[in-house]
């Protein structure tokens, strides 16, 4: 977590994946850049069991107003 976004990750538990949630408080391309790294950090943090990603996220609801 930082002062303009946060990621988490987690395995699901009904399938083999690893699921990535983050939110921008920046806006929609700052949340692509945050889910690009935490992709990269999940993806090093399993080259020893790979596994799917799968990505859920939600941009800064205010952005839409």
């Amino acid at each position: 977590m930082t002062e303009s976004g946060w990621f988490a990750a987690r395995p699901s538990g009904t399938e083999d994946i690893y699921k990535i949630y983050a939110e921008s408080f920046q806006g929609t391309e700052h949340l692509h850049h945050i889910l690009e790294e935490a992709q990269t950090i999940v993806s090093t943090a399993l080259t020893a069991s790979p596994q799917k990603l799968e990505i859920a996220s939600k941009a800064n609801p205010k952005e839409n107003r």
